[in-house]
C-alpha cells in the first residue's frame, strides 16, 4: 500500500534568491505572495505570517512598521487581517496604478509613429509592450474606453506600416469607434513578416535567421544572441590577420621612408662633390673643412695627376702638339 510522505519546505530566507522584498511599492501584490509562500510551506494559520511581513521588508519599511501594534513582535494577539490592512493603508498611494494621462499616451503615439520602424515581428511585440504601459492604466482608471485604446494603438504605428495596415482593413473598420482590437491589429501586422504570406519581403525585413530557435548537436537550445565558438574563433582569426596585414604595411612604409632618406642623403653628397669638382673655389669658401675623400684627376695627354685643370687647352704639352 502506497504511503504519503509530507516534505516540509521552509520559508525563503530574507535576502536569499527567490525571497520577496517589500520596499513600499505594490503592497497588495506583496501580501498575496507572502500568503502563497505560507501555503506552500504548510502554514495554515495566516496570523503566523505577520512576522514574515516585517522580515521581507526593507530597512526603511521595517523602521516604519516594526513597532506598530499590528506588527510588534511583543504583541501576542496579532492578526493577518489587521496587519495586511494596516500595510495597505500606509502605502495606499504606491499601490495604485501608475499615474498616466491621455496626453502622455498621445505623446507616446506621436513619437512612435514618427521615429519607430518595424522590420520584424519582434518590433511589433516591443511596440505593443510599450503601448500597454500607457494604455492599461488609463483603461483601468476609466480615463479612456477600450475602443479609444484600439484607436490609439493604430495611430502609434510607424507611418510606413500604418499606410499598409490601412489598406488591409475593410472600410467598416477604418473609423475611431470601429477600429480593430489590439490583438486583431497585431495579428494583421505580423502577416507582413510571416515567411509564408505574400506580404513578406526579405529585403525589407531584418535577418530573422538570427532570431529563430536553434539546437546544437546535443539537442541544447542555442541562444541566437550568442556566437558559437567556431564563429568567435573565425572572427578572432580575421581580426588578427587584418591586424598583421596592417602591421606589415606600416613596416613597409617605414622601410620606404628610411630608404628614401638614405637615397636623398647619398644624392646630396654626390651633388656637392660634383660642384666642388667643377668649382675648386668652393673649398676655400668652406673654411678649413675638407672633404672626406680625394678625387684623382689625370690628364690623358701628359698622364700627370692633379697638375692642371682638366682640359686639353690647359695641358703644357698641347702647344707642342699643335
Amino acid at each position: 500500500m502506497a504511503t504519503t510522505t509530507l516534505v516540509c519546505v521552509p520559508m525563503p530566507i530574507p535576502g536569499a534568491h527567490g525571497a520577496p522584498v517589500f520596499n513600499g511599492d505594490r503592497a497588495s501584490d506583496f501580501l498575496v505572495l507572502v500568503e502563497q509562500l505560507g501555503t506552500q510551506v504548510g502554514i495554515t494559520d495566516k496570523d503566523n505570517l505577520v512576522e514574515w511581513i516585517v522580515r521581507y521588508s526593507t530597512i526603511d519599511v521595517r523602521d516604519t512598521i516594526q513597532w506598530m501594534e499590528e506588527f510588534d513582535p511583543e504583541e501576542e494577539e496579532k492578526t493577518w487581517d489587521a496587519a495586511s490592512e494596516c500595510l495597505k493603508n500606509l502605502y495606499a498611494s504606491r499601490d495604485k496604478a501608475p499615474q498616466v494621462t491621455r496626453k502622455d499616451l498621445e505623446n507616446f503615439c506621436k513619437h512612435s509613429s514618427e521615429t519607430n520602424v518595424f522590420t520584424s515581428a519582434d518590433d511589433v511585440d516591443n511596440y505593443r509592450i510599450k503601448f500597454s504601459k500607457f494604455s492599461a492604466p488609463l483603461v483601468k482608471n476609466k480615463k479612456i474606453s477600450k475602443e479609444e485604446r484600439n484607436f490609439y494603438f493604430v495611430t502609434g504605428l510607424p507611418n510606413a506600416t500604418l499606410e499598409w495596415f490601412h489598406n488591409q482593413l475593410p472600410p467598416s473598420q477604418r473609423y475611431v469607434n470601429s477600429a480593430p482590437t489590439v490583438d486583431e491589429a497585431v495579428k494583421i501586422i505580423k502577416q507582413r513578416y510571416d515567411h509564408n504570406t505574400i506580404f513578406y519581403k526579405p529585403w525589407t525585413t531584418s535577418a530573422d535567421k538570427n532570431k529563430r530557435v536553434q539546437f546544437d548537436l546535443d539537442g541544447k537550445r542555442i541562444d541566437p544572441s550568442e556566437e558559437t565558438d567556431s564563429e568567435k574563433r573565425q572572427n578572432k582569426d580575421t581580426v588578427s590577420s587584418s591586424n598583421s596585414s596592417v602591421d606589415d604595411l606600416a613596416k613597409q612604409f617605414k622601410d620606404m621612408r628610411i630608404n628614401q632618406a638614405t637615397m636623398n642623403t647619398a644624392l646630396n653628397e654626390i651633388s656637392r662633390a660634383l660642384r666642388q669638382d667643377n668649382n675648386p673655389s668652393l673649398h676655400s669658401s668652406q673654411g678649413n673643412q675638407q672633404p672626406s675623400y680625394e678625387i684623382l684627376r689625370r690628364c690623358f695627354i701628359c698622364r700627370e695627376t692633379n697638375t692642371h685643370p682638366m682640359h686639353p687647352s690647359r695641358c703644357h704639352l698641347m702647344p707642342g702638339l699643335l
